[in-house]
């Protein structure tokens, strides 16, 4: 029920990527080949390559494992969006590793030193360390407050225990447990691919940061292919954990609405609910952040078509 809430937003929300999508492509057609030379234009086509193989694998998965509900009792369905996340940043980081070298028989290279500081995006990167932070938050309430579920399954329900007053009874402590609720049962592979994912993103960076430049002669669009890669390495990650977070905040608001003991029980839904809506929210701008082409080097193009304007 909650979730089809979200359908019209992610309908939406894809309509718009496509349509910028397609506006940023025929802006940019001609500035690129002003901006950037064949090696570099080969990067770009050959890392572009590889973050649409793991967007196409990450999606297969995800529908794959949607579409196994009753494997796991769930488990694998919760965990869709950060097996998505982890394929993308396993793809990204293929490519980066495995960027083809110039066939060119002159070629010339840049040695300039880098940093992260001066690729990655900050406010980027504090958007993807909350995400972080309130997905280990749901996960690590989940797991401290789940119980058994009726089949004796460790970390799958919410048990609570009240004292409620019954018409010809009097008081009567009774206890409700309901689920199923983001315990160790769901928690767990859920954190694990999470971590592989964060692992995977910081190896794609280093090796943003530490390939050589092909083209020393085009500076500047080398300068904004890497950070470009680091900005969807950043929003790749900060996707996977807005977006795993969702689900799970669904599944808790679901839970202590459904629980009766449970003190406070439908305000602390009310407020999981409006988590899940702001982490979907975040989570698709972040991924229409990695699917979407880069915005025209304009600055790049000027820097290439100065020493051409005054030869």
């Amino acid at each position: 029920m909650h979730v089809l809430l979200f359908v019209p937003l992610l309908a939406v929300t894809l309509l718009v990527v496509l349509i910028v999508g397609i506006v940023r492509l025929v802006r940019n057609r001609d500035l690129r080949t002003g901006a950037a030379g064949a090696d570099l234009r080969a990067v770009e086509r050959w890392t572009t390559l590889w973050r649409w193989v793991g967007v196409l694998l990450g999606a297969c998965l995800a529908v794959a494992a949607l579409a196994q509900q009753d494997v796991g009792l769930g488990r694998l369905a919760l965990a869709a969006p950060a097996i998505a996340g982890c394929s993308v940043l396993l793809a990204i980081m293929v490519g980066e590793w495995t960027i083809r070298p110039s066939s060119a028989q002159r070629r010339t290279a840049s040695l300039t030193s880098r940093s992260f500081a001066t690729l990655v995006p900050r406010a980027r990167l504090w958007v993807t360390a909350t995400g972080i932070a309130t997905l280990a938050t749901l996960l690590g309430i989940g797991m401290a407050t789940a119980s058994p579920d009726d089949q004796g399954r460790a970390g799958r329900a919410l048990t609570a225990t009240c004292v409620q007053d019954l018409s010809g009874i009097g008081s009567t402590v009774l206890t409700a447990t309901n689920g199923p609720w983001p315990g160790t049962y769901y928690a767990l592979p859920a954190a694990l691919i999470m971590l592989a994912t964060i692992g995977f993103g910081i190896v794609a960076a280093r090796a943003i940061r530490d390939r050589a430049n092909p083209d020393s002669s085009h500076a500047a669009y080398d300068t904004h292919l890497r950070r470009d890669a680091m900005r969807r390495v950043v929003s790749a990650i900060g996707a996977t954990a807005w977006g795993t977070a969702g689900p799970i905040a669904i599944v808790m608001s679901s839970a202590l609405h459904g629980n009766g003991c449970v003190t406070g029980g439908d305000p602390f839904a009310g407020a999981a609910l409006l988590i899940a809506l702001i982490s979907l929210v975040i989570a698709m701008v972040l991924t229409a952040t990695v699917l979407l082409p880069a915005r025209a080097p304009e600055a790049a193009a000027r820097e290439n078509a100065a020493p051409r304007a005054r030869s």
